[in-house]
């Protein structure tokens, strides 16, 4: 009797520390990814209407993002959105990668203020950086995004340096002087 008791403890016992354990490493492994997006960068190019490749825009501001895999796994395939204000449009872009070069994603521009970039083998701790041209921005707003994967978000840290203007400010000419 002892001795089927003993058994029917260690099987117990042995289920539910093969269960807690289990349990452990499979919230362990399907926790919810993050991929970290700073903005290190940030300047108004130019504050008065500005005609560029034939189109006007009341202003041009540029951004400069660095976005880091700290996932736990290497990413085959991942597609991120980049959208901005709503009346703002997409001047120029550019994506660079230590491993890659310049420009070596595919993107598709989905509207005048969105743009996704394909991205692929983007392996743990690598790095890539986004720089953008955004023209009519009104309010600054930026939202970005993971399309194709589960369980991979985007934590979006704002961290630039202010830029001053080059020009000081005695060379400043105000509209009255230009008149005269």
């Amino acid at each position: 009797m002892v001795c089927w008791l003993g058994y029917i403890i260690s099987f117990i016992s042995g289920g539910l520390a093969g269960t807690f354990a289990a349990r452990y490493f499979f919230i362990k492994d399907r926790k919810i990814q993050f991929l970290i997006l700073k903005t290190t960068h940030q300047e108004v190019k130019s504050i008065l209407p500005i005609v560029v490749n034939g189109q006007t825009y009341q202003n041009i501001i540029y951004k400069k993002m660095i976005l880091i895999n700290k996932t736990n796994q290497d990413q085959p395939q991942i597609d991120i959105v980049f959208a901005f204000d709503k009346n703002s449009k997409l001047v120029s872009h550019c994506c660079t990668s230590k491993v890659f070069g310049k420009n070596c994603y595919k993107n598709t521009v989905r509207s005048i203020n969105e743009i996704v970039f394909h991205i692929t083998n983007f392996n743990r701790k690598k790095e890539i950086t986004f720089e953008f041209e955004i023209g009519d921005i009104e309010e600054g707003k930026i939202s970005v995004y993971v399309d194709n994967i589960c369980s991979v978000e985007i934590r979006h840290i704002t961290k630039f340096e202010v830029v001053q203007s080059k020009i000081p400010q005695t060379k400043i000419v105000s509209k009255i002087e230009l008149e005269k």
